[in-house]
């Protein structure tokens, strides 16, 4: 490294009242301060100490951020505004201008800092101003802002299930707008500080297992489903989105957001039920029905098709009816289908033979409707019946009939049938 820049460097602002000087290594570390920062500081000798130690919890992301494009953008001044923190826990902003500098053996390995103090006014104004449109935005959110502490702070190294307890057991709510409060049934935020974690989510519903995926990701999540309750016991459902604060190793508190989606969640609930139940009367029904497309493609088989035919459902999906039609009945099958397609059915139904899973072929009535048009189906749905029973009347009938016929003409009586 060049010394003599340096020192020079250092000779200039180290008596300035203006300028704060600093040089670091590439990694942070303190090589050089000037008099004006160490006493800014509270630090007689800051050297050899990391400058993140001197920067306030609030803006270490920053700092990180300005080291990374020093770094990365050689030649290049980076300027940020950092808060910084006294030796006495007090603050004060800085503004700095952070360039790397260049050695003998022409490598980059230390950055300077020259920086100057933002004014007191200015910033006090600035976050006075800053700090009401929060408060505004805050209160007025149409979302739920909420704040748990921990009473005892429970360190990240234990494990999920044991930091999710902990929190159970040791969280309540210290900070929350108006709107959080209204969603659980009181008038202001006040009427829930200090409710424990347990009152507001219920431990033994399952959604309150991805209170562990936050946990297991870093302590940020978005997109938690919880079931929680308000103070009338009625069941609420949230969507929330979190963020835990971690310092030294501790887990501290957790800042959330969350959306009233339980009005979404009972019509799901309802949507759900209302399938459940035509799906189990489609499964008992004595017809089996099908959905295909105008060519007989099917799409769709219901769960009775197992009890009449033998096949599970999945089996003929992607497969055209026609193949399982015998073919002799397959002619005026699809006469019937394409008439049906073209909306000029010629019978109510027809009767043709099968193709059972085990290979036998079973008389069936079957019925077609052409619902291409309906938006929501927008299939032909087609039922069919066992037909085996109606036939098999119908052959005896038949068959009786033959029989009384050959009965009659063999008798050496004359018989006379009359019709009334």
């Amino acid at each position: 490294m060049n010394f003599p820049f340096v020192q020079s460097l250092a000779g200039h602002f180290g008596s300035s009242h203006q300028y704060y000087f600093i040089i670091t290594d590439t990694k942070g570390y303190i090589i050089h301060a000037n008099p004006l920062f160490s006493k800014k500081s509270g630090y007689h000798q800051p050297a050899f100490l990391p400058l993140s130690d001197f920067i306030a919890e609030s803006d270490i992301e920053k700092y990180n951020t300005a080291v990374n494009e020093c770094n990365q953008r050689p030649g290049d001044a980076v300027v940020t505004g950092i808060l910084c923190r006294h030796r006495d826990g007090s603050y004060f902003r800085i503004s700095w201008e952070l360039s790397l500098l260049t050695g003998n053996d022409n490598e980059s390995d230390h950055i300077q800092w020259i920086g100057t103090a933002i004014n007191a006014g200015e910033q006090q104004e600035k976050g006075y101003r800053d700090e009401q449109e929060r408060y505004e935005a805050y209160e007025y959110s149409a979302e739920g802002l909420w704040k748990i502490e921990l009473r005892i702070p429970v360190s990240i190294t234990k494990t999920a299930d044991e930091i999710l307890a902990h929190c159970r057991e040791n969280g309540y709510m210290t900070d929350c707008n108006d709107n959080m409060a209204r969603m659980y049934g009181f008038s202001k935020a006040e009427d829930m500080i200090g409710l424990s974690v347990n009152e507001l989510i219920d431990p033994y519903d399952p959604r309150a297992n991805n209170l562990i995926r936050f946990i297991r990701n870093d302590y940020r999540l978005s997109g938690v489903e919880t079931k929680e309750y308000d103070r009338n016991g009625n069941v609420l459902y949230f969507l929330n989105n979190m963020r835990g604060i971690v310092e030294n190793g501790m887990l501290k508190r957790i800042w959330g957001t969350q959306q009233d989606i339980t009005e979404q969640k009972k019509t799901e609930e309802l949507l759900q039920e209302s399938e459940l139940f035509y799906r189990n009367l489609i499964a008992d029904s004595l017809d089996g029905m099908m959905l295909t497309d105008e060519k007989g493609l099917i799409g769709f088989a219901s769960g009775s098709v197992k009890k009449i035919l033998g096949y599970e459902p999945e089996m003929l999906l992607e497969k055209n009816a026609f193949e399982f039609i015998h073919p002799d009945d397959r002619s005026h099958s699809w006469a019937a289908f394409t008439n049906e397609v073209k909306k000029m059915p010629q019978a109510k139904f027809i009767n043709a033979r099968i193709l059972k899973e085990s290979g036998e072929w079973l008389w069936c009535m079957v019925r077609g409707h052409n619902m291409l048009d309906n938006p929501h189906v927008n299939a032909v749905l087609i039922y069919f019946s066992d037909d085996t029973l109606r036939r098999n009347a119908e052959t005896a009938l038949v068959e009786g009939d033959k029989r009384f016929r050959q009965l009659i003409n063999n008798l050496s009586l004359g018989v006379i049938l009359l019709r009334r």
